[in-house]
């Protein structure tokens, strides 16, 4: 009642029923029709009273009083609180934000500024810490209390060292056993022929057998002896018994340079001979020929 009282300067009738928006269907001489929207166009309410000149399509507020109807203009539809431009020099609220969404805008932006910034150092850290534990890797020396690691030993070497001090520390038997270093095959025209070789402490023994017999015949090159088992002053000589005539032929000669000659081998003999002589040749190491 206040708002229609400051509106039209004087006070209506009381009201009857409650207040509806209406469209103006017809203004003239006589006075303004209005019909409610949504309403029935032919059955206008009217004339109505109210302020000011209204036109034909304006939007008004009917109100209903026991003296006849009144209508208010769209400026009361549309209270000053409901404009959106051009109010108090803001040419479009909408476009203004709220102190909390302005907040919080500022706070994610903070954040984002805070998480790029930590990152970076984050970033930096690392690179720094790598490139300080890689230089730190490298180093050989005067680390870690070590002059040098270039003189370090690994495990398993000095577990090797160990080994061999302990195996050189164990007294040797100073015998190589028999060892066979021609075999069946290995002397044209004395297939069956075959050598061994034995050193117990500085004495060697130089052992031949052949079976079946060949057809080789007088000086026959056998083989030669590796350093280790070679006669220290003179050559070795010593006879050949030949099986088959049951006689001595030829003799077994072994020279200071390791040569093992047969002097006068017969053919179709068996020939077999040992010969014993010393040598001062250092310990062989590693042993030739095949255990036997």
């Amino acid at each position: 009642m206040a708002l229609i009282d400051e509106l039209t300067g004087r006070a209506p009738k009381v009201i009857t029923r409650e207040p509806v928006t209406a469209r103006v269907v017809r203004s003239d001489e006589t006075g303004v029709w209005v019909v409610p929207l949504g309403g029935d166009m032919r059955y206008p309410i009217g004339p109505v009273r109210g302020p000011g000149v209204l036109g034909l399509g304006d939007i008004v507020l009917l109100v209903f009083t026991q003296e006849r109807p009144w209508v208010l203009g769209t400026e009361v539809t549309t209270p000053h609180e409901l404009d959106t431009t051009d109010v108090h020099g803001i040419p479009d609220t909408a476009q203004l934000e709220t102190q909390t969404g302005a907040q919080e805008k500022a706070d994610e932006a903070a954040a984002g500024v805070v998480a790029a910034a930590t990152d970076a150092a984050v970033d930096a850290a690392e690179a720094t810490a790598t490139t300080v534990v890689g230089t730190h890797n490298a180093d050989t020396t005067d680390v870690h209390g070590i002059g040098d690691t270039a003189e370090l030993e690994t495990q398993a070497g000095a577990q090797a060292k160990a080994d061999a001090a302990e195996a050189a520390s164990v007294p040797r038997a100073w015998d190589t056993g028999n060892r066979r270093l021609i075999d069946a095959g290995d002397v044209t025209n004395m297939a069956g022929l075959q050598l061994w070789v034995r050193r117990t402490w500085s004495t060697v023994t130089v052992t031949i057998a052949e079976s079946p017999a060949g057809t080789a015949s007088g000086v026959v090159a056998l083989d030669t002896l590796p350093v280790g088992f070679r006669p220290s002053k003179a050559s070795a000589l010593t006879p050949v018994w030949n099986a088959t005539a049951g006689a001595v032929s030829g003799h077994l000669r072994v020279g200071t340079d390791g040569a093992c000659v047969l002097t006068a081998a017969t053919s179709g003999g068996l020939h077999t001979a040992t010969a014993t002589f010393m040598t001062t040749d250092a310990w062989p190491d590693p042993l030739p020929g095949t255990a036997d």
